[in-house]
């Protein structure tokens, strides 16, 4: 791709940077995939308690915004009648 834009030198330089930062973040998005998969083959303890661990935190979250939620809920039920009659 940096040889075709190679035409314009400094276009090229700047595609060929572009292009080994996109490859980096590539090689290392992978890299991490594969340590992450090996270190809880050989520690699968790790595995249960970070699950537990991040179930515990999705049900305080939901529990959280379903309150949040029926508080609302409480709040519009004291609306002004006058905000439902239709304009004449």
């Amino acid at each position: 791709i940096s040889a075709v834009a190679d035409i314009i030198p400094c276009i090229g330089d700047c595609v060929g940077a572009a292009v080994s930062i996109v490859a980096g973040l590539i090689a290392a998005a992978f890299s991490l995939t594969v340590i992450g998969i090996a270190w809880v083959a050989n520690r699968p303890i790790i595995l249960v308690i970070g699950g537990g661990v991040l179930a515990g935190l999705f049900l305080l979250l939901y529990s959280g915004y379903r309150t949040k939620q029926n508080k609302s809920r409480a709040l519009n039920l004291t609306e002004n009648p006058k905000d439902f009659e239709m304009a004449r």
